[in-house]
C-alpha cells in the first residue's frame, strides 16, 4: 500500500465490513416480513448475500501485495486478511440458509434466529466473538494505523501544494478541503487514543469509513489532475514567449483608448469571434500580442463579455525557427489544453474521459501518450460541452509561422471560434490567405504598421536621450526632433528596423559622433530589412568572416537553439575536435569564464544578428542559449544569394551536420551528468536525439556515416552509466524504450552505420537480443506513418 490514500480506503472498508457484521448479529436483521416466509426469507438473505459480496470485493481490492511494511501497515494488512476470511465464511453461511422450494416454510425474526437453525450455539458465539475481536482490534490499532499514515498523508498534501504552485494549478480550495477532512478524522482518532470508548465514539469510529473514503477520493482526484496536467507541457513551451521583447513604456496604449476608432475594446466586450492583428515583418506583432495577453485592461474588457461566467484565457506563440512543437498544431493544442486544465481542472473527466477513467493517479504519465487526434478530440469535447458558466479567450500569435498548411490552421481556429463561449485574437503577416480569412471584417482587424508612428518616435527619443553622451554633444531639441522625425519616416512602421537603427546610432554616440555624423550614419542604413542585414554582414571584419559563416550555417541547421556552451566548443578550430576531448565535467568557474568570453565574441562579431537568452530554470551549463535575433534574420540567411555568400567563406572540408555531431558529443563529454539524465528523459536523451538526427542527415548528404563519433558517443554514455552504477539506460522516451545503443541507431534510421556494423561483425546478428527484422519493420512502419502525416 504505497499510496497513503489507498491505505485509508482499506481502513474504511474494514470499518464498513465490521459495522455490517455487527448489525447482522446485534440488531437482529429481520428476515421474515410476510405471511409467505420462504419468499421473504430468500429475498432478504439474497440482499445480505449481495452486500457481503460487495464488501468482500472491497476488502480483496486492498489485500496485501506481498510488500513488507512497518508494524502499523502489517496490522492493517492482517486485519484485511482476517476480515476477508470472515467475509467468505459469512457468504458460505448465508448461501446455506437459503430455503429451497421443497423445504418447509420457516419464520425467522432475525439473522441470529436463522443461524440457530443451522449452527450450534457455541459456533454462533465463536463467530460473534471473532467479529467483536476484530472490532476491538481495529479500535485499539486505529490510532497506530492512522498515526503512521498521517505523516505520509501530510507529506503527500505538501507535495500536492508544491505541485499546485509549480503548475499554477487552480486546486487551492480543494487542497484546503482535504486539510479539513484530515483534521476531522484526526479529531476522532485522538478520542480513540485517549481511551474514551463511549457508545458515541464507537459510532464515530464506525462512520470513519465515510470520512476516509471522502479523503481518499479527494487525494486520488488531486493526484490525477496534477499528473494529467504534467503530461501536457513540452520542452521550450514558454521559450518563444520569453524571448519576445516586452513592450516599451507607454507604447500600444492606444489600443485601449475609448476615443479611437480601433475596435479591439469593443471586440473584448462583445461576443464577436475573431480579432486579427496584421502587420509587416518586424512591425511588433508578437510584442503587441504579449502585451495584450497580460494586460489588466484585456481582462477587464473580457469580463464584461463573460459576465458571471468564469473566464479562462490561454495563449500560444508560433515560432517557425523553433522546435517541431513550437510551430505545429500539436504544440498549439497542448499549450491551450494545458492552460484550460490548469485553470479549470474539473474539466478533465469530460475532456478526456478514457484517460481519466483508466488512470488511477499513481505514477507519472508520459507526454507521448497524447497524439494529435487525442488533443483534437479533447478540445472538441470542451467545445461541445461549452456552457453558460465558462468563457474562453485565446491569443494565438504568428499564424504565418505555422509549419503546416495555413488553410488547415485557419479552419481549426474558425471551428473553435464558432462556439458562442469562445473568442480568439490572432496575429500574422498580411498574407493573402489570412486576408481572405479575416480581412473582410473591418471592425475586428488592424494593420499594425499604420498605428505605431507615435510609439516609434517615443522609443527613439527615449533611447537617444538616455545615452550618456547626448548631453556632451549638446544636441538641442530642434536637431534631435529632426533626427527622430527622419527615423520615424524611414521606418514605415517596422519596429525591428528601428531597434537596429537606434543601436547603430548609440554606437555612434559612444564613438563621439556629432549630429552630422549621426545623420550620415542614418543615411547609410537601408530602409529595407534585407538590405540592412546584407549591410551588417558586409561590415563584419574579414578575420571573423569564416567563423561567422560557420556559426550562421550551424544555427540554421540546428533543430533547436544551441547553448552558449555548445558554441564555445566551436572555437576549437580543429577537425574531429570532439574525439580528442577527455570525459571530464566542467566546473562552475570554467562555465562562467566560457560564457563571459562567448558573450563578448557574439556581441562583437555578429552586430546584433544573434541573441543570447538565459533561462533561470535550467542548470548553469545549459542556461544560456543562442538564436537569431528575429525570424526575419533567419529567413534572410536562407536566401540563395546569402547562402552563396556564406558558403564562400567556409573551409572546403566544413560540413554543418558533422560539426553539429561533434558539438553534441562535446557536450555529453563535458556536461555535469546526474543519474536522472541517464535513466529517464533528460539532457542526455535530448542531446543524443539531436546527435542521431545530424548523423542521419550526414549519411543522406554524403553516403558516409560518422562511425567514430557514433562509437565515441556510445562509449561516453556507457562511461557515465558505469560511473553512476546504472544498469538501464534510457535511450529513448517512448514506452517501449530502446535498451541498446544499436537499437537507438536503427530507430534513428542510421542505415550506413548499421550496415557497416553488421558487415564488420558476422556474429552480431546472433548475439543481438532482439529481432533485427522486427526492429527494421517497425521503423519502416513509423517512417511511412510520418510520410503520410507530412503529405496531408
Amino acid at each position: 500500500m504505497a499510496d497513503p490514500f489507498t491505505a485509508l480506503g482499506a481502513a474504511g472498508n474494514i470499518v464498513q465490513f465490521l459495522d455490517f457484521g455487527s448489525k447482522l448479529f446485534s440488531k437482529g436483521k429481520e428476515i421474515y416480513k410476510s405471511v409467505d416466509g420462504s419468499a421473504a426469507s430468500n429475498i432478504e438473505l439474497e440482499l445480505i448475500y449481495r452486500d457481503l459480496c460487495h464488501l468482500s470485493k472491497s476488502l480483496a481490492a486492498h489485500s496485501p501485495t506481498g510488500t513488507q511494511g512497518t508494524t502499523g501497515r502489517d496490522t492493517l494488512e492482517q486485519l484485511l486478511v482476517s476480515c476477508q476470511d470472515l467475509a467468505q465464511e459469512l457468504l458460505t453461511i448465508v448461501e446455506g440458509l437459503k430455503i429451497t422450494p421443497n423445504q418447509k416454510h420457516r419464520k425467522w425474526r432475525s439473522f441470529r434466529q436463522a443461524l440457530k437453525s443451522a449452527w450450534k450455539q457455541n459456533e454462533i458465539d465463536e463467530l460473534e466473538k471473532r467479529l467483536d475481536g476484530l472490532r476491538t482490534e481495529l479500535s485499539l490499532h486505529l490510532a497506530t494505523i492512522f498515526g503512521e499514515r498521517q505523516a505520509e498523508i501530510i507529506d503527500t498534501i505538501r507535495k500536492f501544494h508544491s505541485e499546485n504552485s509549480r503548475l499554477n494549478l487552480d486546486q487551492t480550495k480543494r487542497l484546503q478541503t482535504v486539510g479539513s477532512q484530515l483534521e476531522r478524522i484526526q479529531d476522532t482518532v485522538d478520542l480513540v487514543q485517549k481511551g474514551l470508548f463511549s457508545k458515541e465514539i464507537e459510532e464515530d469510529i464506525l462512520k470513519l469509513n465515510v470520512k476516509i473514503d471522502a479523503l481518499a477520493i479527494s487525494g486520488i482526484k488531486l493526484a490525477k489532475e496534477q499528473r494529467i496536467l504534467s503530461s501536457l507541457p513540452y520542452k521550450y513551451m514558454r521559450a518563444r514567449e520569453a524571448r519576445i521583447t516586452d513592450a516599451f513604456a507607454e507604447t500600444f496604449e492606444w489600443i485601449y483608448s475609448p476615443h479611437s476608432n480601433i475596435g479591439f475594446v469593443n471586440w473584448l466586450e462583445n461576443p464577436d469571434g475573431i480579432f486579427w492583428i496584421a502587420g509587416k515583418p518586424g512591425s511588433g506583432k508578437s510584442t503587441l500580442m504579449k502585451y495584450l495577453c497580460g494586460h489588466p485592461k484585456t481582462i477587464e474588457g473580457l469580463q464584461k463579455w463573460s459576465g458571471n461566467a468564469r473566464l479562462v484565457t490561454a495563449h500560444f506563440f508560433f515560432w517557425s525557427i523553433g522546435t517541431y512543437m513550437q510551430k505545429s498544431q500539436e504544440g498549439l493544442l497542448r499549450s491551450l489544453l494545458f492552460e484550460m486544465f490548469r485553470q479549470c481542472p474539473e474539466m478533465m473527466p469530460d475532456a478526456c474521459p478514457d484517460l481519466w477513467n483508466s488512470y488511477d493517479g499513481d505514477g507519472f504519465l508520459d507526454e507521448e501518450l497524447w497524439n494529435l487526434d487525442e488533443l483534437k478530440e479533447a478540445i472538441a469535447r470542451i467545445n461541445r460541452l461549452g456552457n453558460e458558466d465558462l468563457r474562453f479567450c485565446f491569443f494565438i500569435d504568428g499564424l504565418d509561422e505555422y509549419e503546416g498548411h495555413h488553410l488547415s490552421v485557419i479552419r481549426d481556429i474558425n471551428a473553435l471560434a464558432s462556439s458562442p463561449f469562445i473568442k480568439i485574437c490572432v496575429s500574422s503577416r498580411s498574407w493573402q490567405v489570412f486576408e481572405d480569412a479575416y480581412g473582410s471584417n473591418h471592425e475586428c482587424k488592424i494593420y499594425l504598421e499604420d498605428l505605431t508612428m507615435d510609439d516609434i518616435a517615443r522609443y527613439v527619443r527615449s533611447n537617444l536621450e538616455q545615452h550618456t553622451m547626448i548631453a556632451i554633444h549638446s544636441l538641442v531639441d530642434t536637431k534631435l526632433d529632426e533626427l527622430v522625425d527622419r527615423i520615424v519616416h524611414r521606418a514605415q512602421g517596422v519596429f525591428l528596423w528601428i531597434y537596429l537603427v537606434v543601436m547603430s546610432l548609440c554606437d555612434g554616440l559612444t564613438n563621439g559622433d556629432n549630429i552630422e555624423l549621426l545623420q550620415a550614419r542614418l543615411d547609410e542604413i537601408p530602409t529595407d530589412l534585407e538590405m540592412y542585414f546584407r549591410h551588417i554582414l558586409q561590415s563584419v571584419e574579414t578575420v571573423y568572416q569564416r567563423k561567422m559563416a560557420e556559426t550562421f550555417q550551424i544555427m540554421l541547421q540546428a533543430p533547436e537553439p544551441l547553448t552558449l556552451m555548445a558554441l564555445s566548443f566551436l572555437e576549437q578550430n580543429k577537425p574531429y575536435f570532439a574525439l580528442n576531448l577527455t570525459i571530464q565535467e566542467i566546473d562552475q568557474y570554467d562555465i562562467f569564464i566560457r560564457h563571459r568570453e562567448m558573450r563578448r565574441r557574439i556581441r562583437g562579431r555578429y552586430k546584433g544578428l544573434l541573441d543570447i537568452t538565459t533561462s533561470p530554470s535550467e542548470t548553469d551549463f545549459f542556461a544560456s542559449k543562442v538564436d537569431f535575433f528575429h525570424r526575419t534574420v533567419h529567413d534572410f540567411m536562407r536566401l540563395n544569394n546569402i547562402q552563396k555568400y556564406l558558403k564562400k567563406h567556409l573551409r572546403p572540408e566544413f560540413n554543418t551536420h558533422l560539426t553539429l555531431c561533434e558539438l553534441q558529443l562535446s557536450i555529453i563529454k563535458r556536461m555535469p551528468v546526474r543519474i536522472n539524465d541517464i535513466t529517464r528523459t533528460g539532457y542526455v536523451h535530448d542531446i543524443l536525439s539531436n546527435f542521431m538526427y545530424h548523423a542521419r542527415q550526414l549519411e543522406i548528404e554524403t553516403g558516409q556515416s560518422p562511425i567514430e563519433l557514433i562509437d565515441e558517443t556510445e562509449s561516453t554514455i556507457l562511461h557515465h552509466a558505469n560511473k553512476h552504477k546504472v544498469r538501464h539506460i534510457l535511450y529513448r522516451s517512448h514506452k517501449n524504450s530502446d535498451t541498446t545503443f544499436f537499437e537507438c541507431a536503427i530507430r534513428s534510421c542510421l542505415q550506413v552505420y548499421a550496415y557497416e556494423k553488421l558487415k564488420g561483425d558476422k556474429y552480431f546478428v546472433r548475439t543481438y537480443p532482439k529481432s533485427l527484422l522486427h526492429l527494421v519493420l517497425n521503423q519502416l512502419h513509423a517512417f511511412q506513418q510520418t510520410q503520410l502525416y507530412n503529405s496531408q
